[in-house]
């Protein structure tokens, strides 16, 4: 890098040309806002980090030197220059504000909790640019705080590996716990499960990999609250593998109502009376720009405490 002007700012430049297209001090102040004496002391500077003399003075008139011209026309036009390229990126910076980068967790399903709210936003802001992807669990809370996606959508039981320091996050949907029973099981045939209902009851874990392990807390989590120790059938590596054996599935498995399991005669999908969860929606508090923001705000904030649901039904 040329190192030759490095002691030159923009601002003694753009004084500089208002002086000479001014024709002296005065004027230039008064165009500049700035007093005569700041001005003259500019050009004093400036003329000495150059070792150049740009301007021939006497007590009448203030004009330009041949050197201090030749800099005043090619200088003149660099500026113009570097004044259009900022408009440039200021329109580039625009664009991107204006592009948001969303995943949403590929074991989930979106139509339950994501595409009718982003329809009505992209009906209110159809000039944001919505990048929209499906990943595995495994890799997506890496690539949000990495900054390739700028919101996520994942499983509440993924919060225990969020960092409160990094990331904001939210719930966007929440209903009650769901159990997935098999067909065989008698409590196949009710529509609404409880507690005793499922208390001796044997049922999947899903443990092995690194995000299992966050659903394996929450399993856990969950039955140290309601008092019950669980029964551990089957276990998987994680919710593929179940799904890939979904025909060999005897035990129960505790999931969620967002949870994409298919369409499986052999299995049914009950809710459980007092007990919820859902997806959480998680942001990167250091990318957040005003779009993101309102794509935020536009999804639903509930409470998990105070969610209702199915508990009033017996």
């Amino acid at each position: 890098m040329n190192m030759l002007l490095s002691n030159i700012n923009i601002q003694q430049i753009v004084i500089f040309l208002a002086v000479a297209e001014q024709g002296g001090f005065a004027k230039a102040a008064l165009t500049l806002h700035m007093t005569q004496s700041a001005i003259s002391k500019s050009i004093a500077k400036l003329e000495s980090e150059l070792n150049l003399m740009l301007f021939i003075r006497t007590t009448k008139k203030l004009s330009l030197t041949n050197v201090g011209d030749f800099l005043y026309k090619r200088w003149k036009v660099e500026l113009s220059q570097m004044q259009n390229t900022y408009r440039e990126a200021l329109e580039i910076h625009m664009q991107e504000e204006k592009s948001i980068n969303i995943c949403i967790a590929n074991t989930t399903h979106p139509d339950k909790y994501f595409w009718p709210v982003i329809e009505l936003f992209q009906q209110k802001y159809s000039d944001v640019k919505l990048n929209i992807d499906s990943d595995y669990l495994t890799t997506l809370y890496e690539k949000l705080t990495d900054g390739i996606y700028d919101i996520i959508f994942v499983p509440d039981f993924n919060y225990y590996s969020f960092d409160d320091k990094i990331v904001s996050w939210k719930w966007v949907a929440i209903n009650n716990i769901q159990i997935i029973v098999p067909d065989k099981n008698p409590l196949s045939q009710k529509s609404l499960l409880t507690i005793d209902d499922i208390k001796n009851e044997s049922f999947i874990i899903i443990e092995d990999d690194d995000t299992s392990k966050n659903y394996s807390k929450f399993f856990y989590d969950f039955f140290k609250k309601t008092n019950i120790k669980p029964r551990i059938g089957k276990s998987y590596k994680n919710a593929y593998s179940a799904k890939a054996a979904y025909k060999m599935i005897q035990d129960l498995m505790l999931t969620d109502d967002y949870f994409d399991l298919g369409q499986y005669e052999n299995l049914k999908r009950i809710p459980l009376q007092g007990y919820y969860n859902g997806i959480v929606c998680v942001w990167n508090k250091k990318i957040r720009t005003p779009y993101i923001q309102k794509l935020i705000d536009f999804f639903p904030n509930y409470d998990i405490n105070s969610f209702k649901g199915l508990s009033h039904l017996r």
